[in-house]
């Protein structure tokens, strides 16, 4: 898998969110599935001022998150 770049540095929770979610489906599966941080950018109304465990909230709010390939 390719490195990710996150550009501008207001997104970067995302991507923390992202690796603990995709690390631990890896973890219990031993599949490692690359999903999306634009999702939780685009949907979950998160700032810097919150941290990433209202990033993990969203998504089991909202029953997952898309894979990377498949968000656009």
């Amino acid at each position: 898998m390719a490195v990710k770049d996150y550009g501008n540095m207001d997104s970067c929770w995302a991507f923390v969110a992202m690796a603990t979610v995709e690390s631990d489906h890896y973890i219990k599966t031993e599949h490692l599935v690359p999903l999306y941080e634009q999702q939780l950018v685009d949907c979950a109304n998160i700032t810097l001022n919150h941290i990433s465990r209202r990033a993990l909230e969203w998504i089991a709010e909202n029953d997952g998150i898309t894979m990377e390939l498949d968000y656009s």
